[in-house]
């Protein structure tokens, strides 16, 4: 594989892939059959469980690309604190990223195991994506 060059290039967890295909479902973007076995996956921070990057195909996740959200959920950490999640595609409306914010920046123990523990984000939560690609990467 022309990726294998890149060493925090992975493959999603099932906890990351269950919450990929939720997004997805939510926004109605189409997933392939068997979607999962082509996707890979690359953190965009040093953080033990945060956004990735992903690519599906079989290609290589990009970072920081320009992209728009079409979907996001909460759900609630093993500190009690709430977690946004946000499905992203780029320009072409290809999937591109799987951004994860927690209010105050602690660290993201876990994701769910179950789409039962994923909720919408209510209006007015101040659950907003303060950060934007230009400042990550920047």
């Amino acid at each position: 594989m022309a990726i294998g060059h890149k060493n925090t290039i992975r493959r999603p967890t099932p906890e990351e892939l269950l919450l990929i295909e939720f997004l997805a479902i939510k926004a109605k973007y189409p997933l392939a059959h068997e979607w999962q076995q082509g996707v890979w996956a690359e953190p965009t921070t040093d953080d033990k469980i945060g956004p990735i990057a992903i690519a599906m195909n079989n290609g290589e996740p990009v970072k920081c690309k320009p992209s728009h959200v079409i979907s996001d959920c909460m759900f609630y950490d093993a500190d009690n604190k709430g977690v946004a999640a946000y499905l992203l595609v780029d320009d072409d409306g290809c999937l591109c990223e799987l951004d994860l914010w927690k209010g105050g920046e602690p660290e993201t123990f876990s994701l769910p195991r179950s789409t039962d523990k994923f909720e919408d984000i209510p209006m007015g939560k101040s659950f907003k994506r303060w950060r934007t690609c230009t400042y990550l990467c920047s």
